[in-house]
């Protein structure tokens, strides 16, 4: 398969990015289709730019959400590019300037993992998980999902993949997000939250991680550091007199709603169970 003409000419880091335009729209009168091209190698550059973002995240913020939305991104990126594409080996379309494999196109299986994490976040999540409090979290994540659609739009217009190729891209990265989401919910969750508080909570510590999707919580608004207090509490109220005041009811507010939860699970924690006043004034369940 011969590449396209313009593709000798193709700016160097644009090859790299599989981004090349095509320099014979620049030579047409309308102005349009150039306005369009522009539009279109932007968008296939767009990937490139969010792993970026979360790189310098990563190394400024260190917080637990930008490693758990990486993690899924690099997943979704191994699996399709590392292992479908060279299963299948089928080739990109006749004239495009890359010669790797082009099945499932690996744009897209970012485009939907990218816009099915931050849809998740933004249904299942409850409102008071920290990172949802943020003063600009609401626009950047409408901004993030609207502008995905671009990305496979441009791999088509590019000449960089085939609509089935497309499709089955975005098939991918839908599916591997969608069960990498379920299966840390599940971790989270695991023994109503009693796993991730004593374990994760302290291995971020240890390693400077701000955990952001996990609020840790009591009945009126005691904040602790981890579970694992919590149980060293009650270790400590077992071990002392019977006539010791008992302890507040102390609960992890994990990261789905309350309804989301239940109908995943099919149980809750006790204390999310009960009918207290004082929890739902508290935490607005």
């Amino acid at each position: 398969m011969a590449p396209a003409p313009y593709c000798d000419s193709c700016f160097k880091l644009f090859k790299m990015l599989d981004a090349c335009p095509r320099s014979y729209i620049f030579d047409e009168d309308p102005l349009l289709p150039k306005i369009l091209e522009v539009l279109w190698v932007s968008a296939s550059i767009f990937p490139w730019v969010i792993y970026l973002g979360l790189f310098l995240y990563a190394i400024f913020a260190r917080t637990s959400r930008v490693f758990f939305i990486s993690l899924s991104l690099m997943l979704q990126q191994l699996l399709n590019d590392g292992i479908v594409k060279r299963l299948l080996a089928e080739s990109r379309p006749s004239g495009a300037c890359s010669t790797s494999y082009g099945l499932p196109s690996g744009h897209s299986s970012f485009t939907a993992s990218w816009a099915v994490l931050l849809t998740l976040e933004w249904l299942l999540y409850h409102d008071k998980v920290p990172f949802k409090t943020g003063r600009f979290h609401g626009l950047l994540r409408t901004i993030g999902i609207l502008v995905t659609p671009l990305i496979p739009i441009s791999r088509h217009f590019l000449n960089y993949h085939t609509p089935k190729q497309i499709f089955c891209g975005l098939a991918m990265g839908s599916v591997v997000t969608s069960l990498y989401f379920y299966t840390m919910m599940a971790v989270m969750h695991k023994d109503n939250g009693k796993f991730w508080g004593s374990k994760i909570a302290r291995l971020f510590k240890r390693l400077g991680i701000k955990d952001n999707i996990v609020l840790y919580g009591a009945q009126l608004e005691d904040l602790l550091t981890s579970q694992a207090d919590l149980e060293e509490q009650q270790l400590n109220q077992e071990s002392s007199d019977e006539g010791t005041t008992p302890l507040k009811e102390s609960y992890m507010i994990l990261p789905l709603k309350k309804k989301i939860r239940y109908y995943l699970w099919k149980k809750l924690p006790r204390s999310m169970e009960s009918s207290g006043s004082s929890e739902k004034r508290a935490h607005g369940f």
